[in-house]
């Protein structure tokens, strides 16, 4: 998770790469939009680090980024089926879910720099886009809009495999 600095608007916060659950005040990394760490703890960043300064520098509108491998988005990670809204909650991803295809030779953990085009593509102006057989990463407005669109995005997904079981 990472949060747009309200003051600044051009860096943001991160947490170092330790367990989520733990994180204290103190384990806070403030990041540019090149992904250099400006302050705050200096141990290892998350790998992801500079998709959310991509993203940032891209989109005006973010101020919130998470990336996830939620169990329940995994069939339509992996398997191509598009995403639908099939709920009430699930409306707020109407213009749909895309999927970042990964580069030959990049299908790693990582997303490298020379597929961001492509994450920016998938991303769009939308709240969400999954990484091929891999995750999601969402975005929102603000940190409290955004456990909401996490929540949602797997409560629809969940809803669809349902539909699709019938």
């Amino acid at each position: 998770v990472s949060v747009r600095n309200p003051v600044t608007k051009n860096t943001f916060f991160q947490s170092c790469r330790v367990s989520p659950e733990s994180v204290t005040r103190a384990e806070i990394m403030e990041f540019d939009f090149k992904g250099n760490v400006l302050s705050g703890d200096l141990r290892r960043s998350y790998q992801e680090t500079n998709c959310h300064s991509v993203i940032y520098k891209a989109r005006a509108d973010v101020n919130a980024i998470v990336h996830c491998h939620c169990d329940d988005f995994v069939p339509f990670v992996c398997s191509g089926l598009p995403m639908r809204p099939v709920i009430h909650e699930g409306s707020i991803f109407y213009d749909g879910i895309k999927t970042m295809e990964r580069l030959p030779g990049c299908e790693g953990c990582t997303i490298r720099p020379e597929e961001y085009d492509a994450m920016l593509d998938a991303l769009g102006n939308r709240r969400a886009f999954f990484i091929r057989n891999h995750g999601a990463m969402l975005v929102s407005e603000s940190t409290v809009n955004l456990v909401a669109t996490s929540v949602y995005l797997r409560k629809n997904a969940l809803a669809l495999y349902k539909i699709i079981l019938m």
